[in-house]
């Protein structure tokens, strides 16, 4: 054979293979993210639902894909709304728009909804009653246009569920009219589009299915196996086997088999009709056999390692046709793969790099079009590729062929002469037209050689110019010396170089857009920020710069400054702009690291391309860009190139549809059995009820299975939402705490090219409100608001009636009060009034008595004493009985011994007992017992009953007082043998005012409040009293009181009682002889001092002025006004003035003294006729200095202001022991002792002054006659007196503590007279100023102290 034959062989069976090849079939073949999440690479089966969403029928599972992720379902034991078998053979949809699933154990009917399956059962053939779950193997699933489903299986024969039956039944198969069988299998089911149901039968062949009749009828028996059918418009059916492919022909009723010489396998699993057209026939060992029906013409898929997204599996299970013409083929151990048609827009470099993959460029950094045949092309370590296109076959110029001095390829020129130019990492080779080569280096001139050459470009003059890199300069090409020459010293390692129309040129380096006038060899800059990369001048002028880092900037040369820059925020894929080349149309076409961008400088937006689209290349090279004589552009990236015509690249017009994924209340999914919801008439959900409070979160989808990552999402709830919410690539929305009402939620989506689509998901959201705000709520608080009312009425007339009882009974009550009050407030202010006539009557009575020496008006006196006495006592009870009736009366507890206290109460009647000759006794069995008591109640209740005893007690008779201590009380037993208490009185003896109008032994009366006050003061104590009484044996009062009681606290408070106590005893008590003189002599005071009485009563006025008279100087006024005039005037040592006077009362009287400085050093003494507590704790805060109540004992009032001016002369004598330098011991009020140290300080700090009345008395800011008085009443002094004094006291100090002579100290004192001193000094010390030092000096300087 010669070499002309063979070559004409060799083209001839390239041309063989280009038409058989199997890569020349279809689109480029996806192998995506699907396998790294599909539960197995075994694929069964694949389904589209109506929705969008993918199927995938696996041996281990079932899995759903959203073109984002799969969820894979697997049977869990013992859950019944689960798969029951995770083997699945088959997937189809009903009208309901449930998934029938066919498995390895029985049917599962998914509701997408909630997201559960249910298990089929079918009904006894014999017995309909019963059914049973199915659990064998099912082949085959399919639905007809009246939503009959039938079920093909593995023994069971066929089954039908009738769209109105909720279970399946079981179609026998008949053989004649006797004879049929139930338990057959049917591996394939097909319904035409007559809406005929075709079923293949193993062994028996094929039938068709009567739906009126229900029976099966024999159509074929020519073939009895069959592993899929499919059927055209004609009717005609495709059967499979793993024989091959037969068709039945359905006019002559016969089978042939086809396509016998085609196929690439007899062993077909499936076949998939295309557009009525294609006839794809998935093979168990050897891919797919792509039949043209038209033309017989037949194109190959199968596994190849050459090519790198080729099948990875020849064993083909499944083919599937989705939306948008997707092929879905599921391989055996391969997985999932994807043709998309829609992808043949960048497809002609796939074929390329198919055809030629052991000898494909790879990490292309360059190009050069020689002719529109011929593109060299330049890689990054692989050298130089020739590639012509009209044959489609490589050339390669590896390092060392050709003169070439490195592998890596940075740039490619093609000049206007023919040549070719490469910079690589190692200088510059030029390619001649006639084969020859010749290598340049780039050598600086300080000898530096730039060996790395970035970019070579040949201007208008034709000039060759040549960036380099690493501290690299700009050369330009000298044909004269045929060598290239350093150009400018300042540009260093540029990126990019062009020219403009004027001729200058621009480059770029690592943060500078830089103009260079090529005549005069200088240079503009303007800072960008990022690397410049590319410079582009478009069509219409304008200049566009590629950074890497800022993305696209518009560069305005005549203004010299950035128009606009464009980011990713605007759309851009990605801010690495590399290249930028312009198309027909204007668009900008530019590579970056993530993909492909296209800029519609009109609209100025961005559509972004990437592998998904069919792109070889995700990341693209520097400088790997140029448009072809044809318009073509090509990228080069790190996978080869990408070679189109921008004009046949077309906007996908797939607008993917949205669903939703999935649902849940309160994190809780979606159910049917607890939440309500509602479907619409695709069966999809479209409302769902919520209660008040809940949260809802819903995950949605755009079904987009190429471009995923393109979408974006955007939603808004209205009602709720004022605007769209941008959810970005997010898939998931939440809410929480909604309102009472109804919302509409919309969900919207983006297309692949980033323009919102129309297409729209929509949920009605309605939250019921709070049960609080449901209307039977509202219907109850009506019901009750009118019950209430109907009631509130009711009662409001009721009371309105009681009120107006009530009110009557209260004006009784109120004018009762009333009475009671004015009568009891008569009682007690008549009881005060009768007290200061009293005082007026025993006083003078005791004073006769104790001046009666010959005792001859004794007896008579003594009468007269003792029935005033009586007369006192009685208006004190009255006193005590009304504090205790209106609860005033309170417990002052002590402690103290009850024992000696009894006795002293018994020594009280023990005169008494002697005058009526009764046996009168007293007995303890302890003689220390300890008590916590209100001592003066306990007092008036044991005088009371003794009282009481002695009363009703005959002479000689009996009383005897017992005291018996126990653990927790004492018992005071009072026994006396007098007449006794009838049994019909009871306790009426402790009622008020009860009186025994029985004569007793003592013919006295009384108010009938004693055995009260009694039961009162014990109850008081929380303790209990009683009696037992007969007329033969007398009576006996038993008391009970707690010895120490918790719930009480000791009291040192004093008594109002007490003032009255004595006084009841008198009445208690009638000695048989009375005192007549008395021993309490007063020691007058000498010489008088000044007393005034102050009282509004004429006569106690001048009884008082009497009683004092002899030993006082005694001034009377009868008012608190005239009394202040007359302490100014008289400044007397003593006040005795009543408490209750018209207009100044004693108490105001009392605070306008002390309040005085001039006054305040006078004595004041307060009587009144209040026994009250708070009247003397009034008077004690405002400085009174003693207190008496009316009547009181004229030696007792004596006594305290003889106290009082003794007292007072105390305060001159603390005065003189301050001057004489003595101890002072003495105590005196504050504000004494403050004047007085005053006093003696301003005196001292003017020593040497000549102080006298006025200028003294002006320092201390007093007239000098009130502070005459006050020092005369303190000191007893005059004023010259007192100077002198502090004077000679001062001097005295200077003697004893310093050195200082007796002269030196008379004259720091202000004394100029030694003689004058000495007398005075030794008047005042008792000794004269000498013997003094050597008294004291030593000692006190010895001491550091005073003498005392």
């Amino acid at each position: 054979m010669n070499s002309h034959k063979f070559h004409q062989l060799i083209i001839s069976i390239l041309i063989l293979l280009y038409y058989i090849r199997p890569w020349s079939a279809v689109s480029q073949i996806t192998n995506s993210n699907i396998n790294q999440q599909i539960s197995n690479s075994s694929v069964k089966s694949i389904f589209q639902d109506s929705q969008g969403y993918m199927w995938f029928g696996t041996f281990d599972g079932l899995n759903r894909y959203d073109g984002y992720e799969i969820k894979a379902y697997r049977n869990q034991l013992n859950q019944t709304n689960s798969l029951p078998h995770n083997y699945i053979y088959c997937i189809v949809e009903d009208q309901l728009k449930k998934l029938w699933i066919g498995t390895g154990q029985g049917v599962a009917i998914y509701d997408r909804n909630f997201d559960t399956f249910s298990l089929l059962s079918f009904l006894d053939f014999d017995n309909p009653e019963k059914k049973y779950i199915m659990n064998v193997d099912t082949k085959t699933i399919q639905v007809d246009k009246k939503n009959n489903v039938y079920i093909g299986t593995n023994g069971l024969g066929l089954l039908l569920k009738e769209n109105n039956r909720d279970n399946a039944i079981r179609i026998p198969l008949k053989f004649d009219k006797e004879r049929s069988v139930l338990d057959y299998s049917v591996p394939v089911i097909h319904i035409d589009k007559k809406n005929q149901i075709w079923v293949f039968i193993s062994d028996r062949g094929l039938y068709r299915f009567d739906i009126q009749n229900q029976e099966l009828q024999l159509i074929n028996h020519d073939i009895l196996e069959a592993t899929s059918m499919t059927s055209n418009q004609t009717g005609d059916i495709f059967i499979a086997n793993y024989h091959g492919v037969y068709i039945f022909h359905n006019a002559s009723r016969k089978i042939s088999k086809v396509f016998q010489k085609n196929l690439s396998s007899d062993q077909v699993n499936q076949l998939t009709l295309v557009n009525d057209d294609q006839l794809w026939v998935s093979t168990q060992d050897n891919g797919i056999s792509i039949i043209d029906l038209k033309n017989d013409n037949v194109r190959y898929l199968n596994q190849s390692s050459l090519a790198p997204n080729a099948l990875t599996s020849n064993a083909i299970y499944t083919t599937y046709v989705g939306q948008d013409n997707k092929k879905w083929i599921g391989t055996a151990k391969g997985g999932v793969h994807l043709i998309d048609d829609q992808q043949l827009n960048f497809q002609s470099q796939q074929d390329i790099s198919l055809q030629n993959s052991t000898n494909y460029p790879k990490f292309v950094r360059s190009f050069a079009q020689v002719d529109p045949s011929t593109l060299w092309i330049g890689t990054e370590g692989n050298g130089l590729y020739i590639w012509n296109r009209s044959t489609n076959l490589f050339r390669t110029i590896k390092k060392g062929d050709q003169n070439l001095t490195d592998n890596v390829i940075n740039n490619i020129l093609a000049d206007r002469k023919g040549n070719i130019w490469s910079a690589t990492d190692n200088g510059i080779v030029r390619y001649e037209q006639h084969g020859k080569s010749k290598t340049y280096s780039c050598i600086a001139k300080s000898g530096l050689i730039n060996s790395s050459v970035q970019i070579l470009l040949e201007d208008v003059a034709g000039n060759i110019w040549a960036t380099t890199f690493s501290n690299g300069y700009l050369y330009k090409y000298n044909p004269i010396t045929d060598r290239f020459e350093q150009f400018n010293d300042s540009l260093i390692d540029l990126n990019c170089l062009i020219e403009d129309k004027s001729g200058s040129l621009w480059a770029g380096n690592y943060n500078t857009l830089i103009k260079i006038n090529k005549q005069s060899q200088t240079f503009e800059s303007y800072d960008i920020g990022k690397p410049v990369r590319s410079i582009y001048i478009d069509s219409k002028g304008r200049m566009w710069i590629g950074t890497e880092g800022r993305g696209l900037i518009e560069f305005d040369p005549s203004i010299k400054k950035i128009k606009v820059n464009y980011s990713q925020s605007n759309g851009l894929s990605n801010n690495s702009v590399l290249n930028i080349l312009e198309d027909r149309k204007g668009n900008l076409w530019l590579s970056t690291f993530n993909g492909l961008s296209r800029f519609n400088t009109a609209t100025k937006t961005f559509t972004n391309y990437d592998q998904t689209d069919g792109l070889l290349n995700d990341e693209f090279s520097y400088s790997a860009a140029h448009k072809l004589s044809d318009g073509q552009l090509i990228f080069g990236g790190i996978n080869g190139f990408d070679l189109f015509d921008p004009d046949k690249i077309q906007a996908r017009k797939h607008i993917p549809s949205l669903a939703l994924t999935a649902i849940k209340i309160n994190n809780i999914k979606l159910n049917d059995s607890t939440h309500q919801v509602q479907l619409n008439d695709k069966h999809q959900i479209s409302q769902i009820t919520l209660s008040y409070g809940s949260s809802i979160s819903i995950d949605y989808v755009a079904l987009e299975f190429a471009s995923p990552h393109k979408i974006k999402y955007r939603y808004m709830l209205e009602g709720w939402d004022k605007n769209w919410n941008d959810a970005g690539v997010s898939r998931s929305i939440n809410y929480n705490n909604l309102y009472e009402g109804k919302y509409t939620l919309l969900i919207n989506s983006t297309d692949t090219e980033g323009k919102w689509t129309k297409n729209m998901v929509t949920l009605t959201i309605r939250i019921l409100p709070p049960w609080y705000r449901s209307w039977w709520s509202y219907l109850i608080y009506l019901s009750g608001i009118a019950c209430a009312f109907y009631y509130y009425n009711r009662y409001r007339n009721k009371q309105t009636a009681l009120q107006h009882q009530v009110e009557v009974s209260q004006l009784h009550v109120i004018k009762e009060r009333e009475i009671y009050e004015k009568r009891q407030a008569f009682f007690t202010n008549i009881s005060h009034e009768f007290r200061t006539p009293l005082t007026l009557i025993i006083n003078p009575i005791t004073d006769l008595l104790q001046s009666d020496e010959d005792n001859r008006n004794s007896t008579t006196l003594q009468v007269v004493h003792r029935n005033a006495k009586r007369l006192l006592s009685l208006v004190d009870q009255l006193l005590i009985f009304r504090k205790a009736e209106e609860q005033g009366e309170k417990l002052h507890i002590s402690q103290f011994n009850i024992h000696h206290f009894a006795e002293e109460i018994y020594f009280y009647f023990s005169a008494q007992a002697k005058l009526q000759h009764i046996d009168y006794q007293f007995s303890a069995d302890h003689n220390d017992i300890i008590i916590q008591a209100d001592k003066e109640k306990i007092e008036i209740v044991l005088c009371n009953l003794i009282s009481n005893a002695f009363k009703f007690t005959p002479e000689h008779g009996q009383i005897t007082f017992t005291i018996k201590c126990h653990p927790q009380h004492i018992q005071i037993l009072i026994k006396d043998s007098g007449i006794g208490i009838p049994d019909h009185i009871g306790d009426k003896i402790f009622e008020k005012f009860y009186s025994d109008n029985r004569n007793g032994t003592k013919k006295q009366t009384g108010f009938g409040i004693g055995m009260y006050l009694t039961r009162t003061f014990i109850a008081m104590h929380k303790g209990e009293i009683s009696y037992q009484s007969s007329q033969e044996q007398g009576t006996v009062f038993e008391l009970k009181l707690p010895l120490l009681n918790e719930n009480y606290q000791q009291d040192h408070s004093s008594n109002p009682a007490s003032n009255y106590t004595a006084t009841l005893m008198e009445t208690w008590i009638s000695s048989p002889t009375e005192t007549t003189n008395s021993s309490n002599k007063l020691h007058s005071v000498s010489p008088k001092v000044g007393l005034l009485v102050v009282d509004d009563d004429d006569q106690l006025r001048d009884y008082l002025v009497k009683l004092f008279e002899n030993d006082y100087m005694v001034y009377h006024e009868a008012n608190g006004i005239d009394a202040l005039s007359t302490i100014k005037s008289k400044q007397p040592e003593v006040v005795i003035s009543d408490v209750m006077m018209d207009g100044m009362n004693g108490i105001e009287l009392c605070q306008a003294i002390k309040s005085n400085s001039l006054s305040s050093h006078i004595q004041v003494i307060l009587l009144t006729n209040s026994a009250s507590s708070s009247t003397k704790l009034e008077g004690i805060r405002f400085g009174a200095d003693d207190y008496m109540s009316k009547p009181f004992d004229a030696a007792v009032l004596r006594a305290r202001v003889n106290t009082l001016v003794k007292n007072r002369q105390h305060l001159q004598e603390f005065f003189f022991n301050a001057i004489t330098l003595q101890s002072n011991a003495l105590k005196i009020t504050d504000k004494d002792k403050d004047f007085i140290e005053k006093c003696i300080r301003i005196i001292e700090e003017n020593l040497l002054e000549d102080l006298n009345v006025t200028s003294l008395s002006a320092k201390i800011g007093m007239s000098h006659s009130n502070f005459y008085k006050k020092i005369k009443a303190i000191s007893g002094q005059t004023i010259n007196e007192f100077i002198r004094s502090v004077r000679l006291k001062k001097a005295a100090e200077i003697l004893i503590n310093t050195d200082a002579k007796i002269n030196e100290a008379a004259d720091m004192t202000g004394f100029y007279d030694i003689k004058y001193f000495r007398e005075q000094f030794k008047k005042l010390f008792g000794s004269n100023p000498s013997d003094y030092v050597k008294k004291y000096r030593k000692a006190f300087q010895n001491r550091n102290r005073l003498p005392d």
